[in-house]
């Protein structure tokens, strides 16, 4: 469990135990405003929005964190702004993670899962397709795509453009990058981003994307559904 604002806590729940487990993961000098745990419960990783940073830990089988490293998503480019990351999402697979960030024009880190807290920064994607703000992460069953809940402009009907959310579709091209392959337009209006908020859910079964709201400001009293 992470703080959705500016507490640098990281708590482990025993669920069944109901109780809390105690970390050895450091408290006062990192972040954490959401947070990921790989599909054999043995990595976890959280965002930190204020550095602009990934935090990686091993997870115990008694629930014990340790903390293994932290991954700084600046780089040295220009063109790109910082990546802030407010929420992540691990792979079906558990070899990939995609982080979604609150910046304009959207950039999405991904990362590799190696091994057991052994995470690498593997490409920072910067797109040109107008989309900003991403809220949200979820990758289909297979792990072959994901979507991205971000902010985007659309033009209404006199011309005159207003904000609105979109689901950017991913998935790797023929060189095996992660890049935008399809924009779907829904009818949500929230415009700005909370940490850890997940607003994604996919149902395999029959391929439709859940869609929520991303905050209260602008929100509609639904949840749409995408056929994806």
């Amino acid at each position: 469990v992470t703080n959705g604002g500016f507490a640098s806590r990281i708590a482990v729940v025993d669920i069944e135990g109901q109780k809390v487990v105690k970390s050895d993961a450091p408290k006062d000098t990192l972040y954490h405003n959401a947070v990921s745990v790989s599909p054999d419960g043995r990595t976890v990783i959280t965002a930190d929005y204020f550095a602009c940073r990934i935090n990686v830990f091993t997870l115990s089988s008694y629930g014990n964190l340790t903390y293994r490293k932290t991954i700084d998503l600046l780089k040295d480019d220009e063109d790109v702004e910082a990546p802030r990351p407010v929420n992540l999402e691990i792979s079906p697979d558990g070899k990939t993670v995609i982080v979604a960030s609150a910046t304009a024009p959207l950039v999405f880190p991904i990362l590799t899962i190696q091994g057991p807290g052994d995470v690498v920064l593997s490409d920072i994607v910067k797109q040109n397709a107008g989309l900003r703000g991403a809220q949200s992460v979820a990758f289909n069953r297979a792990g072959t795509k994901a979507y991205l809940h971000c902010v985007t402009r659309f033009p209404d009907a006199i011309g005159v453009s207003y904000d609105g959310n979109a689901i950017a579709e991913l998935q790797k091209n023929f060189m095996g990058k992660w890049e935008v392959s399809k924009i779907i337009p829904v009818e949500v209006y929230g415009t700005s981003q909370l940490f850890g908020v997940d607003t994604l859910a996919i149902n395999d079964t029959n391929g439709y994307l859940y869609v929520s709201n991303p905050t209260l400001s602008g929100g509609t009293p639904y949840v749409t559904v995408v056929d994806v």
